[in-house]
């Protein structure tokens, strides 16, 4: 990962700028990794992403402009070595193995993600592997990916994002991964609602003889469903594999539809389900069931992917939807690995303590503000609403503003008075009345904001509003210490690359 300071974007010297002025436009061109480490298969994949100043704007905001894919590596099963711990040291020697196919060192990495997904992300080790490859490949964007996340990166990077934009027509996105299967409606290249569901290939697995060596709760309430109670071990026939696969299947198909569910797909749902999908007729597919549903993928790896891609197939038959061809399937996680962006924000900004920079890594929560909604409750509701989605730990998370209102005092301070609303109603545990409130406007409000935020918050609570800088969907924000004359921070706008 790259870090330049205003001035040393493409310069390689430490020159100041002050405040507003116009800086020349240049590109940058990083290498990129992106690493995946799900509940059945792990990959990586390295891009070369080129980012260019953008010449309309005052700022230092670069945008993704090409990218080109230059190594994919094989793709394994996630290796355990024992029944709830992930063999670290196995993923290190993979990932070696594969910068060396790819004539890569770590020094020679410019950007990149490690994301872990799927059951893979609930293993007791989840934490120690993000760790562990951020440490040793880079200043990575990590993170354990919980359902509704994981679902919006399905999203953009099977395509279908893309899709609903280009078509101007809603778009489902159908994700099947070895332990859970995640719905995310994409309309106007965004993705507007996500859910997931415990349905997947690798609830179970078995060697050749049908002989159980892997059983997820989830598999085992399928089983029970169907009067069976096999244990690891006990073999598990052909026809019964078969059965499972056709139960699965229909529970995915009440998923999609979204208004009638059985009792069984009560029972694996993760999220609250989507609303029935009668507003779109188009459907995407990725994950790593999509590969055998869009006949890429013929090999069985011992588990129930074949049989329930056709199950699958034979469920959705029926339903008004027409199914669109998915870009990149099982590789939709880490299709361009991380997308950078260096911006400035400039003098117009409020930091209660100056010594609460650098940050890095911080969690960007996407809140569009306009006059409608900005009232006391109205950025109460909208801030709980986002929080409630976001699967968070203890560290500090950004509000990212999109601002369409006027920088009126009235509106700033309805602001203010609803995000300390939601503060104070999450649950003690969330452990937000201690945190930072660290804002980033797209609008240069960020100074105006702080103060009136600062006002209304209780003693010993820090304020950190920054303005002029874009942020949206899986962000993470580096924010730099003031440097230079006219007191400028710099900030990284970090997130999964994935273009609409």
């Amino acid at each position: 990962m790259l870090f330049h300071d205003v001035g040393e974007v493409g310069h390689g010297h430490g020159h100041d700028h002050e405040a507003g002025q116009d800086l020349p436009s240049e590109s940058l061109q990083l290498k990129s990794v992106g690493i995946d480490i799900g509940s059945t298969t792990s990959h990586l994949l390295v891009s070369l992403v080129t980012l260019r100043r953008q010449r309309d704007r005052l700022s230092s905001l670069f945008k993704v402009v090409a990218r080109e894919t230059v190594y994919e590596s094989p793709i394994i099963l996630t290796p355990y070595c024992q029944g709830l711990t992930i063999d670290t040291e196995q993923l290190r020697l993979f990932i070696e193995e594969s910068y060396r196919q790819a004539g890569l060192t770590p020094g020679g990495i410019d950007t990149g993600a490690v994301i872990t997904t799927g059951e893979a992300a609930k293993k007791d080790n989840a934490s120690a592997i993000t760790a562990l490859f951020s440490a040793w490949a880079g200043r990575f964007v990590c993170a354990t990916a919980g359902p509704h996340l994981e679902a919006r990166i399905a999203a953009y990077g099977s395509g279908a994002v893309r899709q609903s934009l280009a078509s101007g027509e809603p778009v489902l996105n159908l994700d099947i991964g070895g332990g859970s299967t995640k719905l995310a409606l994409a309309c106007d290249g965004v993705v507007i609602a996500t859910a997931a569901l415990a349905a997947g290939a690798r609830l179970v697995a078995f060697q050749s003889d049908g002989t159980i060596t892997r059983l997820e709760e989830p598999g085992r309430l399928v089983l029970e469903a169907m009067g069976l109670a096999p244990k690891l071990g006990d073999k598990l026939a052909l026809a019964d594999q078969e059965a499972m696969a056709r139960t699965l299947a229909r529970c995915v198909r009440e998923f999609v539809q979204g208004d009638t569910l059985s009792p069984l797909t009560r029972q694996l749902l993760i999220t609250s389900p989507l609303a029935p999908a009668t507003r779109t007729r188009k459907l995407v597919l990725s994950g790593g069931v999509s590969e055998y549903f869009y006949g890429r993928e013929v090999q069985s790896f011992g588990d129930l992917g074949p049989l329930l891609a056709n199950a699958v197939r034979e469920e959705l038959r029926d339903l008004p939807l027409q199914v669109e061809s998915g870009e990149r399937g099982i590789r939709s996680t880490v299709i361009g690995a991380a997308e950078y962006t260096v911006q400035v924000s400039g003098s117009s900004i409020y930091l209660s303590r100056e010594d609460l920079l650098p940050l890095h890594n911080v969690p960007v929560i996407p809140l569009r503000l306009d006059a409608s909604n900005l009232t006391v409750d109205g950025v109460a509701a909208a801030v709980l609403g986002e929080l409630a989605e976001f699967e968070a730990d203890d560290g500090p998370v950004c509000l990212g503003i999109h601002w369409e209102a006027s920088p009126s005092y009235h509106f700033l301070e309805a602001l203010a008075k609803g995000m300390e609303r939601a503060w104070a109603a999450l649950p003690p545990q969330r452990g937000a009345s201690s945190r930072p409130r660290i804002l980033i406007f797209d609008e240069d409000i960020g100074r105006l904001a702080g103060r009136i935020l600062a006002a209304e918050v209780g003693p010993g609570v820090d304020v950190i509003s920054l303005d002029g800088i874009a942020t949206g969907e899986l962000n993470y924000v580096d924010i730099g210490a003031k440097v230079g004359k006219a007191g400028v921070v710099p900030v990284m706008v970090k997130s999964l690359l994935f273009r609409p």
